[in-house]
């Protein structure tokens, strides 16, 4: 199954794994465990996926408008106008500089856009691996006359897999920042990378074509994705993104289960219930991870938690409930604030580790 295997980047704290397949085989969370080695490198998996019919209607109506970029390759949430799909792909297909993305986290959701991505999805994967939409992910397009950067430094928590559709993509890795360069945050999980300048305080975010980026790209590991590769892009390794050409990537993102089972694997050897673990994965419970901003009428509706976290929470907050109830009509022990709250915190906390572990034992086998 697998042909080859190698390390890219000499640099300790700049490296890539690359594998090679024979031919495609179902993508499993086994097989993802046992590719990245569990997680502990970015990993680019040759011959992963047969790539699908590239055609415009495959992916979006050709009547349907999109915010994106023609005449010029820009940053990855930025658009210079509104466009047909029909018009953007035609653009591509000529070779103009062109670049703009759909799904989550961009200006272009909605159930068309998510039930697009859902679809090539389906494609892909096996239906019970990333089976949960409540992070669907995105597609990114583009074109460029020369090759270009068009993701800067950053990195981000998700259990994020990226498929190449079509073209061939430059991808630049680094672990760990060099001297100099410090994270800076944009959401709660999600760095960009600033250059710390002469005197306190004073920090340059590293933009696109500066001499900061350029430096951090020298010292990089670097790999190509090909039409058919898929990249295992794992938690919090910074990377950068650059395009020749025309490109199409689907970028697809785990739950948060996927992301607790990730982040054992690569930071805490496998410990699904390390105590610190377990308190990072009761934040990651209410901050709504991977929750999609939906557009209604022109405007943006706030995120809204999933179910499971709803159930969590409701479940917590009547446990409370009930025993003030019970204690007042004398159908049991005194209610008391102190021991009654913490046994509804630990049922609580019980229940999410529960589902994490669940999704761990997945990925064992």
């Amino acid at each position: 199954m697998v042909t080859s295997e190698e390390v890219v980047g000499e640099d300790p704290h700049a490296r890539l794994r690359v594998v090679e397949l024979a031919a495609p085989v179902p993508i499993t969370e086994p097989r993802l465990v046992e590719w990245s080695e569990g997680f502990s490198l970015p990993t680019i998996v040759r011959n992963a996926f047969v790539p699908p019919a590239i055609e415009p209607s495959r992916f979006l109506p050709p009547q349907r408008v999109l915010r994106a970029d023609i005449g010029r390759v820009g940053e990855f949430r930025d658009f210079n106008g509104e466009y047909p799909w029909s018009r953007i792909w035609s653009s591509m297909l000529e070779g103009q500089d062109v670049y703009g993305s759909f799904g989550t986290g961009t200006p272009n959701i909605d159930e068309t856009t998510v039930g697009a991505i859902r679809r090539l999805k389906r494609t892909i994967l096996p239906a019970e691996v990333y089976a949960d939409d409540q992070n669907p992910g995105h597609v990114i397009f583009g074109s460029a006359r020369v090759p270009q950067i068009t993701t800067s430094w950053h990195n981000a928590i998700d259990a994020n897999l990226l498929f190449q559709l079509h073209g061939s993509k430059d991808w630049y890795s680094i672990e760990q920042l060099p001297a100099g360069f410090h994270p800076v945050a944009i959401s709660n999980f999600t760095y960009l990378v600033a250059q710390q300048g002469e005197g306190e305080g004073r920090s340059t975010l590293v933009d696109r074509g500066d001499e900061h980026e350029r430096s951090l790209l020298e010292r990089s590991a670097h790999a190509v994705l090909r039409a058919g590769d898929m990249l295992i892009n794992t938690p919090y390794s910074w990377h950068a993104v650059r395009i020749d050409g025309f490109n199409l990537s689907l970028s697809l993102r785990g739950d948060r289960a996927d992301v607790m089972a990730w982040l054992a694997f690569r930071y805490f050897g496998g410990q699904i219930d390390h105590p610190m673990l377990a308190s990072f994965g009761s934040l990651l419970d209410t901050v709504t991870y991977g929750a999609s901003r939906r557009r209604s009428g022109g405007a943006d509706l706030p995120d809204l938690p999933d179910l499971p976290t709803v159930a969590r929470a409701l479940r917590k907050r009547l446990s409370i409930l009930g025993g003030r109830v019970r204690s007042r009509l004398g159908l049991g022990e005194p209610f008391n604030p102190i021991i009654d709250s913490y046994a509804a915190t630990d049922s609580y906390f019980q229940d999410l580790r529960t589902s994490y572990r669940t999704r761990f034992l997945r990925y064992l086998g």
